[in-house]
């Protein structure tokens, strides 16, 4: 098993970062690409080609997040640059369908796509202005083959006791019900030798927020406050995950912290 790990989008809140300087200048979009010996498998697939072309597309989100338009950044081309084509990715593990982890969906039709039953749900209700803006109806539309999972199921594993396998993954990919930030959100571990990734999605923002309170930095505190469904439960996730911060066997990283996926290029 070979893990490639990919940046699939620049968020570059500058007006954010020129008002108040905590907030950083560029944030990523951290992406798994495994392969073994019959799969290709994405873990989130960040911003699709579709709104890199054209940022409005997601809306006022993109200004928000100040979405830069460039396709290279693509899960897509990036698995054209590895060797590969979109056909050969056979399944999408995502953490949630946020509009900056599930744009890429749509660039990879022949693939499976993992997902917690209770966030395709939520993104396809679009109850309400959190949900419309988060979930973009073009991410999720047309012939996807879904394979859905209950993510308040499964075994113990490390502190957390809702860590299942999923049908049709190797034994070494695990999903990891981490519960909070959107009403199906997950992590994926992965076994590497005798050692363990874990990409937290959007559990956390930046490594300093599995610190103490006073080492959070405040944007953080307060984007969370703006976009988790479930502050409260969302905190309790985030305590555990800090509980695996200093075990040396497993390298935990969140989706968006650009020190953490540097140091991920590294080891």
């Amino acid at each position: 098993m070979k893990i490639h790990h990919l940046n699939c989008g620049s968020l570059c809140p500058s007006r954010g970062h020129k008002i108040l300087r905590a907030i950083p200048e560029e944030i990523v979009c951290h992406c798994l690409l495994i392969e073994t010996a019959h799969q290709l498998i994405l873990v989130d697939t960040g911003l699709g080609l579709q709104d890199l072309r054209e940022p409005r597309s997601l809306g006022p989100m993109s200004y928000l997040l100040g979405v830069q338009a460039d396709t290279s950044l693509s899960a897509y081309e990036q698995v054209k640059k590895l060797g590969f084509s979109s056909a050969d990715v056979t399944d999408l593990v995502m953490t949630h369908l946020d509009l900056d982890h599930a744009g890429g969906i749509p660039d990879f039709r022949m693939a499976r796509v993992h997902v917690a039953g209770t966030e395709l749900t939520a993104a396809k209700s679009r109850k309400n202005f959190r949900f419309r803006e988060r979930y973009r109806t073009h991410h999720i539309a047309g012939d996807v083959k879904w394979q859905t999972f209950d993510s308040s199921k499964g075994e113990a594993w490390n502190g957390f006791n809702l860590v299942q396998e999923l049908a049709g993954l190797p034994p070494e990919i695990l999903l990891v019900g981490l519960p909070g930030h959107t009403p199906g959100h997950c992590g994926v571990v992965v076994q590497s030798g005798e050692s363990w990734i874990m990409h937290a999605g959007d559990a956390y923002y930046d490594e300093r927020d599995l610190g103490t309170a006073s080492e959070q930095p405040l944007w953080t505190k307060a984007f969370a406050r703006l976009v988790h469904t479930d502050h409260p439960e969302a905190i309790k996730t985030k305590t555990a995950l800090a509980n695996l911060k200093n075990d040396p066997k497993i390298q935990l990283f969140c989706s968006h912290d650009p020190k953490e996926f540097q140091a991920a290029l590294t080891t």
